[in-house]
């Protein structure tokens, strides 16, 4: 009788599943990253604002971002989703899902503040996190896949 190996019972006790761990590990990536670049813009932002260089600020404030859009792109196909994606064809996708959330944000600042009248905090709480989890599902499943 030839014995054939058998491949153990999965189980609950046996721990999480390889989807659910590189899930957990890129959503730990991107919020890292992408914290990391809201805070680096704040005070990037602050800094140029700051010199007061005759440029509008809202302007300045924009080139700050734009500036940190490329950087943040890369970090994000290497080690947020770890993406084999060529360049020419995620960097795009990238543009566009930034580009469809600020839209996104926008849309969702008028329910929030004029419906539900929320103060700026809560508010911008809960426009950020609402969008980054969208910005996250389109980032995972179509700009570096």
């Amino acid at each position: 009788m030839s014995s054939t190996p058998v491949a153990p019972a999965s189980t609950a006790a046996s721990g999480p599943t390889p989807g659910l761990q590189e899930t957990a590990r890129s959503g730990l990536a991107f919020v890292v990253i992408g914290g990391g670049a809201a805070a680096l813009f704040i005070v990037l932002s602050t800094f140029v604002l700051g010199l007061d260089t005759g440029i509008p600020r809202w302007l300045a404030s924009t080139a700050c971002y734009g500036l940190l859009v490329v950087p943040v792109y890369l970090l994000h196909h290497r080690f947020t989703f770890r993406s084999s994606v060529p360049h020419a064809v995620a960097l795009p996708k990238y543009m566009a899902t930034q580009a469809m959330a600020v839209v996104v944000s926008a849309a969702m600042a008028i329910p929030v503040y004029h419906l539900l009248h929320l103060a700026p905090l809560p508010g911008s709480i809960l426009v950020t996190g609402l969008t980054s989890v969208g910005s996250y599902v389109v980032l995972r499943v179509w700009t570096f896949r």
